[in-house]
C-alpha cells in the first residue's frame, strides 16, 4: 500500500452529489488531489434527497418496512451504489483509474441488532486495489450483516459519516475529510441565521455536548465514534458548492490550553433548532396509570419531549414528536379515548406546527440568569412560548413555526451565536 501519508479520506453528502454537474466538481476536486500524489478513498451518500425518496416509496408500498427489513435494505442501498458507480465513471472520463466498492465488497461488518460497525473484514482489498488505482469510491451507510457472506444492511441516519470514520482508522490515518453543505460547525444552523457564528477548530466534548441536541450537520453517533477512533474531522463546504473559508476541526484538545475548556471557550454556545409537531392532552384523571396508558398508545412513535402539568384533580401533558408522525399521534389517542372509559373525557388539542429550539452551553449550570435571559429575549420579541424544558446544560423552548427567524435570530444574539 502506499505510505499512510498519501491517502486521504473524503466523504461527500447527498446535496455535494446532488446533480450531475455537482458530480463533476467532486471529481475534479479529487482529480487536483491525485495530482500531488494523493491515494484517495472517497465515500459517498446517496445523491440529493435519493435516501428520503426511497424511504417514502418503501411506504407508499408496504406500510409495514418491518415486515420485509431485508428488502428495505436492498432498496436503500442503491442510492449510494448510484453515486458511487456515477463518481467513478466520471472520474475514469478524466483520465483516473478509479473503481468503486460497495459494503459488501469491502466488507463493512454491521451488527443486525444494533444496526453498529464491527470491523471491516476485506481491509487487504483497499491495499491490493490501492496498488492499481488512484481513487475508490465507497459507498457509505451500507454494509454486509454479521454471520452472512453478502447481504446488505444498512447502518442508520449518518451512515455514511460513520463509514468515513471507520475506513480512516483502518488505513492508519489520523484524519478523516467531510464535506457538507455548510462550510464548517455553526453555534447556529446558518441555513437559518446567515450571521451564525462557525468554530474554527472545537474539542471532540465540546461537539459531542452540541450535537447530541442537535447541533451542527454531525450527528452525535459520528463525533463520539472519531472521538474513540483518535479520528480529527475537518468538516468544510464541499467544492460542488463553493469555497471554503477554512471550515471547522474537530480535534482531541489534548494541549494545555484546552484543559479546562469550559472556562475560556464559555462563549462556544449552541442553538439546535428543529421543525416537531405538538399536541397537549389535558382534563387527565389525575391518579395513577393514566400516563401510562396514553404513552403505552403511543410507545412506537418517536417522542422527542413531553412535560406534564398537574392540577388537583386533572393534568396535562403537552407531546413533542417529529412532524410525519402527526396523523399516527391523533389517531391512537382518539382510539384510546374510545376504548377506555377513564380516559373519555380527555381533551386532545389538534396538533399544531412548532419549532423547538434547544439552547445547549458547557457553562450553563454553573452560570446563573440563562432561563431569564432566554426568556426575557422571546418576551422582547412578544414571541409566545408554547412549552419549555430545562436540564443540565439545556433549555428547550417551543414557539410556533412562524417564529423560527425571529426567534432563532433572538436567541443567537443574546447567547453570542453570532458573528
Amino acid at each position: 500500500m502506499a505510505q499512510q501519508e498519501n491517502i486521504e479520506v473524503l466523504k461527500f453528502g447527498g446535496s455535494s452529489l446532488a446533480d450531475v454537474e455537482k458530480l463533476k466538481r467532486v471529481a475534479e476536486y479529487i482529480q487536483e488531489k491525485v495530482e500531488t500524489g494523493k491515494k484517495v478513498a472517497v465515500v459517498v451518500s446517496a445523491m440529493g434527497s435519493k435516501t428520503d425518496d426511497l424511504i417514502s416509496l418503501n411506504r407508499e408500498i408496504c406500510q409495514n418496512s418491518a415486515s420485509a427489513p431485508e428488502e428495505t435494505d436492498k432498496l436503500l442501498v442503491t442510492g449510494e451504489m448510484q453515486s458511487a458507480a456515477l463518481l467513478a465513471r466520471v472520474l475514469v472520463g478524466l483520465g483516473l483509474h478509479a473503481r468503486s466498492l460497495n459494503g459488501v465488497e469491502l466488507g463493512l461488518e454491521i451488527d443486525s441488532t444494533y444496526r453498529t460497525i464491527n470491523r471491516i473484514r476485506n481491509v487487504d482489498i483497499i491495499t491490493e486495489f490501492f496498488k492499481t488505482y488512484d481513487v475508490l469510491v465507497i459507498t457509505g451507510f451500507q454494509g454486509v450483516m454479521q454471520g452472512t457472506e453478502n447481504r446488505f444492511i444498512t447502518i442508520g441516519r449518518g451512515g455514511s459519516d460513520l463509514t468515513a470514520i471507520v475506513l480512516s482508522s483502518v488505513l492508519g490515518l489520523k484524519q478523516c475529510f467531510i464535506y457538507t453543505d455548510v462550510d464548517g460547525f455553526y453555534a447556529v444552523d446558518p441555513r437559518v441565521v446567515p450571521m451564525a457564528k462557525r468554530f474554527n477548530k472545537i474539542t471532540f466534548e465540546q461537539a459531542l455536548s452540541l450535537t447530541q441536541t442537535g447541533v451542527g450537520v454531525l450527528m452525535d453517533r459520528c463525533v463520539s465514534l472519531a472521538y474513540k477512533l483518535g479520528i480529527e474531522i475537518k468538516l468544510m463546504l464541499s467544492p460542488s458548492l463553493g469555497s471554503s473559508t477554512g471550515g471547522t476541526l474537530i480535534f482531541s484538545g489534548s494541549s494545555l490550553e484546552e484543559i479546562e475548556y469550559p472556562l475560556h471557550r464559555a462563549h462556544q454556545n449552541g442553538l439546535a433548532v428543529q421543525k416537531l409537531g405538538l399536541i397537549k392532552v389535558s382534563n387527565i384523571p389525575n391518579v395513577p396509570g393514566m400516563a401510562s396508558k396514553i404513552f403505552e398508545a403511543i410507545q412506537y412513535i418517536n417522542i422527542i419531549d413531553s412535560d406534564q402539568s398537574l392540577g388537583e384533580k386533572t393534568a396535562e401533558i403537552s407531546i413533542l414528536y417529529l412532524p410525519d408522525d402527526s396523523e399516527k399521534v391523533m389517531s391512537s389517542l382518539e382510539r384510546l379515548k374510545q376504548a377506555e372509559q377513564a380516559l373519555s373525557e380527555i381533551n386532545i388539542v389538534n396538533s399544531i406546527k412548532v419549532v423547538g429550539l434547544t439552547l445547549v452551553s458547557l457553562v450553563m449550570r454553573y452560570t446563573p440568569g440563562y432561563l431569564y435571559r432566554t426568556f426575557k429575549v422571546m418576551a422582547e420579541g412578544k414571541i409566545n412560548i408554547e412549552m419549555y424544558s430545562s436540564s443540565g446544560n439545556t433549555i428547550l423552548v417551543v414557539v410556533k413555526e412562524e417564529y423560527l427567524q425571529e426567534a432563532s435570530e433572538a436567541l443567537g444574539k443574546e447567547f453570542n451565536l453570532v458573528s
